[in-house]
C-alpha cells in the first residue's frame, strides 16, 4: 500500500511545492519493502522510472543509503584479516 502512494504521489507531482518532494521517510519505508521482496516487479519498475524523472535530492539519496546500510549483510571473516581490498572497480 505504501508503494502505491508513493507512485500516486510521483504521478501526480509537487502541487504543494513542497522543498523536498516525495516525502524521504516514506520513500525508505518503501525501499525496505522492496529490500524485503514484498514489492512486485512492475511496481517497482514504475517506482524507479518515477524517481528517474524527478530530481533527486539529498535527502532522497540518504533514505536510499540509509535503507542499504540497514540491510547490509557483514563480510565474513573481515574482523580475522589483516587487511582486505577490492581490485576490481
Amino acid at each position: 500500500v505504501m508503494i502505491l502512494t508513493l507512485l500516486e504521489q510521483l504521478a501526480e507531482g509537487n502541487r504543494r511545492h513542497d522543498p523536498v518532494f516525495p516525502d524521504p521517510a516514506l520513500l525508505a519505508d518503501v525501499l525496505r519493502e522492496v529490500m524485503r521482496g514484498n514489492v512486485p516487479p512492475t511496481q517497482l519498475a514504475a517506482l524507479l522510472m518515477g524517481l528517474r524523472c524527478r530530481a533527486e535530492q539529498a535527502e532522497h539519496l540518504k533514505a536510499v543509503v540509509d535503507v542499504m546500510l540497514e540491510n547490509a549483510v557483514p563480510f565474513p571473516g573481515a574482523g580475522s584479516a589483516p587487511m582486505l581490498f577490492d581490485t576490481c572497480g
